[in-house]
């Protein structure tokens, strides 16, 4: 299976992570579905789908009966923030191409700041022959910049300063003095097409740094973009039994897009993408409209995000009562106003899977003066009305172009999904 650096390093967007999890579940023998055709489905046996090029489900039915025995569920998304490119508005501006985009999700801009940038997303384009084609594209290097001004034009910079994102975030790419479009032409020359074949591209910036490690000889740090959340989708991954040993009980297992954005897709964890999928499931194993309001309340989901670490140069931000330390385990997640879907009856699911297999656990609670994001769980939860508790793997610096975690929390991680498997 592929390791969690070769994961980062290979996902730059979600479309790159969805089209990684489909090679890795084809290597390891699982069967591609489209969800267009009738499914005839096997108890043992592993399957996948992609929904929109960026989500993915992958799922073995069970030999018993789903609405007794439920269905096991681990959920994660695809998706960080990132600066999504407004391709057409490109214009020549002071020798250089400036490149105005628009945030998805969101970023900490000054993170983003003088940093060797990629562009990447999926592309559309027709052939020769009238066919449209698509796939995730890369420019496999760095692209553009988006550059600080100089101190010297701006002596407050170091007491804070506010960066706009319609004037300040434009990437910029050099001019090489030809009048075709410096993105277009780019994608073109790596598929092999004519920019004006290009039917419509989904682009974005991306560091073009690698993920490296910051080791302390005991297992270390992971220093990436993207961590949030491509760690917790590999975790998932790296946790999934072989189809044949998933036992009597269904696993279901779904990577989703979009939720940095609200997840208000068709492949979002706020849509119907996830309740489909496990009617399917209980249509093919010969249930009914019942058998299927059965399943959904005798199974249990894990929403897998990463989760805040108490920051050592910023103790008042967190509760004193919940400390979150970066190599102390894993993370569950609980909210007062149920931004995160974790309740008294899955919490205790979750604690009992830990002592069982030895597996640290720590809790997060934010400050009751500090507003809390909110996950995949309580959508997806609300959508298929199934018991849901949220966790993750501490991390600092989330929504940064450079995010830090621990290594063996995310061991932890991995243990902890698996445990809900054998469930």
């Amino acid at each position: 299976m592929i390791s969690l650096k070769n994961f980062l390093d290979a996902a730059p967007t979600a479309f790159h992570a969805a089209e990684t999890l489909a090679s890795e579940l084809e290597a390891e023998g699982w069967t591609r579905l489209d969800e267009a055709d009738s499914w005839n489905l096997a108890p043992g046996q592993g399957y996948f789908l992609v929904r929109s090029g960026r989500s993915v489900a992958a799922f073995i039915p069970g030999s018993g009966d789903a609405a007794e025995d439920g269905l096991r569920i681990a959920a994660s998304h695809l998706d960080s923030p990132l600066w999504k490119i407004k391709t057409e508005a490109a214009v020549r501006e002071s020798g250089a191409w400036r490149l105005p985009v628009e945030a998805y999700g969101g970023p900490i801009n000054r993170t983003w700041l003088d940093r060797e940038l990629e562009i990447a997303g999926f592309v559309r384009w027709e052939d020769e022959d009238g066919r449209i084609n698509g796939r995730p594209w890369r420019s496999g290097g760095a692209a553009a910049i988006i550059p600080s001004l100089a101190i010297h034009f701006d002596r407050e910079v170091n007491k804070g300063a506010e960066l706009n994102n319609q004037q300040h975030m434009a990437a910029l790419m050099p001019d090489s003095g030809d009048e075709d479009h410096p993105v277009l032409k780019r994608i073109a020359a790596g598929i092999g097409c004519s920019p004006d074949q290009i039917l419509a591209a989904e682009l974005f910036l991306v560091p073009s740094e690698k993920a490296s490690t910051v080791d302390s000889g005991s297992g270390g740090w992971i220093t990436s973009g993207r961590l949030d959340n491509l760690a917790m989708a590999h975790a998932v991954l790296s946790s999934l039994p072989e189809p044949v040993n998933a036992g009597s009980r269904g696993i279901l297992a779904m990577w989703f897009d979009a939720e940095e954005i609200g997840s208000r897709t068709d492949a979002g964890a706020a849509s119907l993408f996830p309740d489909e999928v496990i009617e399917r499931l209980v249509i093919a194993s010969g249930g009914g409209r019942e058998a299927l309001l059965r399943t959904r309340r005798r199974s249990l989901m894990i929403s897998a995000d990463m989760a805040h670490a108490s920051h050592p140069n910023y103790p008042d931000r967190h509760d004193k009562g919940y400390p979150v330390v970066l190599g102390g385990g894993a993370v569950l997640k609980s909210h007062g106003k149920r931004h995160y879907a974790t309740d008294v009856d899955t919490e205790s699911a979750l604690v009992s899977y830990g002592r069982r297999a030895g597996i640290p656990l720590q809790k997060m609670i934010f400050r009751s003066d500090t507003p809390c994001g909110m996950s995949l769980g309580p959508l997806a939860s609300a959508m298929a009305s199934i018991p849901t508790v949220d966790i993750g793997s501490p991390i600092w610096a989330m929504h940064s172009s450079r995010e830090t975690a621990d290594l063996g929390d995310h061991e932890a991680i991995i243990r902890l999904i698996r445990e809900h498997w054998k469930d």
